[in-house]
C-alpha cells in the first residue's frame, strides 16, 4: 500500500430483465468504517420492518462486514451501534426478487462539544507556574456538564484550579493549570488532564520540562529541510554550554517521541561542540513514514534535548491498482460490475471507468461516464446481446499512469433459458446417511452443472450457504437423478433442495425437502417446523392443538414454538413416563421476563389438575419468579394412598443468576437414570441443579396412578387446564425425548446438532 487513502469505485451497469427463481427471503450486507476509513469491528446492526418485526442484531467482524439474513419484502429502518460513535439509521426498500446492493455505511465519533484552547501546555521552572486553557462549546448552543480529572500518577506535581464545571453556548470556561517544580528533579514530566463528558472524552497534555543549570541547553528549527524517501536535514542551536565544555552534540530520531541517546533510535553524534548554529542529517530512513528528531548537546553534568520535530518521509508514487470484485444481475442487454481502486498511486485519480468486448484481447469498448451517488460511482451501460460472452475489466487513472484490473468473462442471458427442476423425497435414510433424488423436468439452453445443496441450519439452502453435491452437466430432461450422501449427523434435520445453473450463470432451485435421520432411541422429534407431526422415524408419536411459529436458534423465520400462543399435546401417554429411564433434551429461548412469570413450559399430568390444586399429580418444569430460577417439579403417590404432599419434591434447573444477563438460546438435557435427575446446560453438566437423588422413600413403581402412564405430555399454553399459568414469553425448538438416560458425550453430540 502506498498510502494510506482509499478509493471505492462502484461500477454499476443499469439493469432490466430476468431474475432467479422468486426466493422467500433475502438478506443485506455490507461494510461499515469510520470517518477515517478504518473498517470497524462490533459494530451492532438491527433492522425495524414497518410492521414492527425486528430483525438482528448482529454485529460486524474484523473485516466489518455483517449480513442481516431472512429479510421478507418491505420497507426497513437499519440502526447502527457502536460505543464512542453517534447512532447512525438508514432507511432502505428490501424487494425479495431484487437482490439489495451493499449497504456500505460511515459511522462518526461522538463529540463531547468540548473545545480546549489548547492541546498541548508546556512548563518550565523558569517560566509561570499556572496557564490558563479556556474550555468552549463547540456545538454553539446548549450547556455541556463535564468532569476534569488529572492523571493519577501525574498528582505529586500537576494540579487545576476546578474538578468539574460547565460550558454554556456563548460564555467559555477557564481552566487553570498549575504545576509544582518542589523537590523535582530535573527531567522531561508530562501528565493528562481528560475533560469527561458522558461517553466522550477530550485530552489535554501538560509537558513540564525542568532544565539541569549545569547542563547545556539546545534547541531545533520549526522546520525539518530537504525531505526525501530516506533521509531528512536538520539545523539545532546550542544556547548555552554549561558549567563545562560540550563533549557531545547532535541530532536523535526515531518512529516514537522523545527519542533520545538510551533508547533505539538513529543518531548523528557530531562531537565537541560550542555556542551557535550547527546542521546534521539522517539517512537510511523508511519510506512514507512518520518519524521524529530532536537535537541534543552533552557535557560532564549532563545531556539535555530540544523539543520534538515531526516530519514524514516522501513516497514513491506509481500507477493505481484496480480490481474487479463481482460481476452479477446478468440480463439479456446488461450486467452489472463492481470494482475497486485498492492503491491510488500516492496520486488523485484523475480517470476511472470500464473496458469491454466480445475478444479477450480487444477490449475496444469504453465506457468512463461516471455518476457520482454518495459514495457510489455508477456507470450506465447499454446495448449488449443476448446469449454472448463478453470480457470486461475496470481502469483507473493518475498522473503516473494507468492500470486496469484482471480480465472477466460474462455471459448475458439467452432469450430463452427457463429452468423446472424439482426435488423429491429422500430414500434410502439410515444415521449417517441417505439417499437425496431430483429431477430435470424442463429446461431450455446448456446446463452447466446441477445437484443437490443440504443444509441443517439454513431452511433455504442455496450455494451460498448450504452443502453442494454436485453431479456434472449437462443432464438429460425429465430423466430423475439421485446421489448418495454421507457424513450426516444421526437424528437430524436437515433441508435439501435440487438446483441447476445454468450456462449464463444463473441458478434456479428446486422446492424444499426435508430429511430427518434415523438415531436408536429417539422416540419423539419435534423439529418445530409448523408440524405437530413425530418425525422420529419409529413410532410416529404425533401431537395436537394450536400454536404459533416465531424465528429459530439459527434465525429461519416461522421455525420454533412460541409458547404463548397456544398448547401441543403428545396424544400417546405412555410418552415420558418417570417410571422408566428417559432423557428430555430441547432448545428454549430465555428472555429477561421468562423468570418474572412464573409459568409452566412444560407437564405430564392429568388434564383436569393443576400445581394450585391439591389433585394435582405429575411433573412439570416451570419458572419459579419468587426465585428467579427454572424448576422441575414431580408430585406421586404410593398405590390406594390418598395423601400427596408426602411425595413432593423439586429441585433447580438453571437459575437467572447463572446466565448473567445473556439472554437468547440454550439447550438443556434432563437425563434421569433410575431415581437420578441429571442436568446439562448447552452440552455440559449443571451441577447446580442436577445430579440429585429426586425420591428417597423407595422405588419407581411406587410412583404410579394418573403419571406413569396417565395424562398427555403438554407444553405450552396450560390455561385450558384450568391453571392459573401466566404467558412464559419463551419459544422452544428442537424438542426431543429418548427413551433411555443419555451418557454425557451423546448429550455434547445433540447439542452440537
Amino acid at each position: 500500500m502506498k498510502t494510506n487513502f482509499k478509493l471505492i469505485l462502484i461500477f454499476t451497469f443499469l439493469l432490466s430483465g430476468c431474475e432467479d427463481t422468486v426466493p422467500l427471503y433475502t438478506s443485506v450486507c455490507g461494510t461499515i468504517k469510520n470517518d477515517a476509513g478504518e473498517l470497524l469491528q462490533n459494530v451492532d446492526i438491527s433492522a425495524v420492518l414497518d410492521n414492527d418485526e425486528n430483525y438482528g442484531p448482529v454485529s460486524t467482524d474484523a473485516y466489518g462486514r455483517f449480513c442481516v439474513d431472512n429479510l421478507k419484502s418491505g420497507k426497513y429502518v437499519f440502526t447502527f451501534k457502536k460505543d464512542g460513535y453517534d447512532i447512525t439509521t438508514k432507511d432502505l426498500t428490501v424487494n425479495i426478487n431484487n437482490k439489495p446492493e451493499d449497504l456500505n455505511m460511515t459511522l462518526s465519533k461522538k463529540k463531547s462539544g468540548l473545545s480546549p484552547s489548547k492541546s498541548i501546555v508546556e512548563f518550565t521552572c523558569s517560566g509561570d507556574k499556572q496557564q490558563s486553557v479556556f474550555i468552549s462549546n463547540s456545538l454553539g448552543k446548549g450547556n455541556i456538564d463535564f468532569v476534569v480529572q488529572v492523571q493519577e500518577t501525574a498528582k505529586y506535581w500537576l494540579s487545576v484550579n476546578k474538578t468539574s464545571g460547565t460550558v454554556k453556548d456563548k460564555i467559555d470556561f477557564e481552566l487553570v493549570i498549575s504545576v509544582n517544580c518542589a523537590n523535582l528533579g530535573f527531567g522531561d514530566y508530562s501528565g493528562v488532564i481528560t475533560l469527561q463528558n458522558a461517553e466522550v472524552n477530550e485530552k489535554i497534555l501538560v509537558n513540564l520540562k525542568i532544565a539541569n543549570p549545569k547542563a547545556p541547553s539546545v534547541s531545533i528549527t520549526q522546520q525539518v529541510n530537504s525531505i526525501t524517501k530516506t533521509s531528512a536535514s536538520f539545523v539545532g542551536t546550542i544556547l548555552s554550554e554549561g558549567d563545562t565544555k560540550i563533549t557531545e552534540h547532535g541530532f536523535v530520531w526515531a518512529e516514537f517521541e522523545n527519542p533520545s541517546l538510551e533508547s533505539r533510535a538513529g543518531i548523528q553524534n557530531k562531537g565537541v561542540g560550542s555556542l551557535g548554529t550547527f546542521t546534521g542529517s539522517a539517512t537510511g530512513l523508511k519510506e512514507n513514514t512518520n518519524y521524529f528528531v530532536r537535537a541534543f548537546a552533552k557535557n560532564s553534568q549532563g545531556v539535555q534535548y530540544s523539543e520534538n520535530r515531526p516530519f514524514k518521509t516522501a513516497q514513491t508514487t506509481t500507477s493505481p491498482s484496480v480490481n474487479i470484485l463481482k460481476i452479477s444481475e446478468i440480463t439479456t442487454t446488461t450486467a452489472k460490475i463492481t470494482g475497486i481502486v485498492t492503491d491510488d498511486g500516492g496520486e488523485s485519480i484523475t480517470e476511472m471507468g470500464i473496458r469491454y468486448g466480445t475478444r479477450e484481447n480487444n477490449l475496444d469498448q469504453v465506457s468512463q461516464s461516471i455518476i457520482i451517488i454518495g459514495k457510489d460511482f455508477l456507470v450506465p451501460i447499454n446495448g449488449l446481446n443476448p446469449g454472448v460472452t463478453y470480457f470486461a475489466a475496470v481502469y483507473a487513472k493518475n498522473k503516473i499512469g494507468t492500470s486496469t484490473s484482471s480480465i472477466f468473462p460474462f455471459t448475458t442471458e439467452s432469450t430463452s433459458g427457463s429452468i423446472d427442476i424439482r426435488t423429491s423425497g429422500a430414500e434410502n435414510i439410515k444415521e449417517n446417511s441417505a439417499t437425496l433424488n431430483g429431477e430435470l423436468k424442463d429446461f431450455t439452453g446448456a446446463i452447466s452443472e446441477y445437484g443437490f445443496v443440504y443444509s441443517r441450519k439454513n431452511a433455504l439452502p442455496t450455494l451460498q450457504n448450504g452443502e453442494k453435491i454436485p453431479l456434472g452437466a449437462n443432464p438429460l430432461k425429465e430423466v430423475p437423478f439421485s446421489k448418495d450422501v454421507s457424513n450426516l449427523k444421526k437424528g437430524t434435520l436437515y433441508w435439501v433442495r435440487a438446483f441447476a445453473t445454468g450456462q449464463n450463470g444463473k441458478t434456479t432451485y428446486g422446492n424444499v425437502t426435508q430429511l430427518v435421520t434415523k438415531e436408536s432411541g429417539l422416540v419423539v422429534y419435534y423439529p418445530m417446523n409448523q408440524s405437530l407431526a413425530d418425525v422420529s422415524n419409529i413410532n410416529g408419536n404425533n401431537a395436537s392443538g394450536s400454536a404459533k411459529y416465531e424465528a429459530d436458534r439459527f434465525g429461519n423465520a416461522n421455525l420454533s414454538f412460541d409458547a404463548t400462543s397456544g398448547k401441543i399435546q403428545i396424544q400417546n401417554e405412555t410418552i415420558g413416563r418417570y417410571i422408566n429411564s428417559y432423557s428430555i433434551s430441547f432448545w428454549v429461548n430465555f428472555s429477561q421476563s421468562s423468570f418474572k412469570n412464573g409459568t409452566v413450559l412444560f407437564s405430564k399430568s392429568l388434564a383436569y389438575g393443576c400445581d394450585s390444586r391439591s389433585d394435582w399429580l405429575g411433573y412439570k418444569i416451570y419458572f419459579d419468579a419468587a426465585n428467579s430460577v427454572l424448576k422441575f417439579s414431580i408430585k406421586g403417590r404410593k398405590p390406594n394412598d390418598n395423601t400427596y404432599k408426602q411425595y413432593f419434591t423439586e429441585i433447580n434447573l438453571i437459575s437467572e443468576d447463572e446466565l448473567q444477563n445473556k439472554y437468547g438460546w440454550y439447550h438443556i438435557t434432563l437425563v434421569k437414570n433410575g431415581t437420578q435427575l441429571q442436568v446439562y446446560l448447552d452440552g455440559s453438566k449443571n451441577d447446580k441443579g442436577g445430579n440429585t437423588d429426586i425420591f428417597t422413600y423407595g422405588s419407581d413403581s411406587d410412583y404410579t396412578a394418573n403419571t406413569d402412564g396417565e395424562g398427555k405430555f403438554t407444553f405450552g399454553d396450560l390455561s385450558s387446564l384450568e391453571c392459573n399459568n401466566n404467558l412464559p414469553n419463551v419459544l422452544i425448538d428442537d424438542f426431543r425425548i429418548y427413551n433411555y438416560a443419555l451418557t454425557a458425550i451423546e448429550v455434547r453430540d445433540i447439542y452440537s446438532r
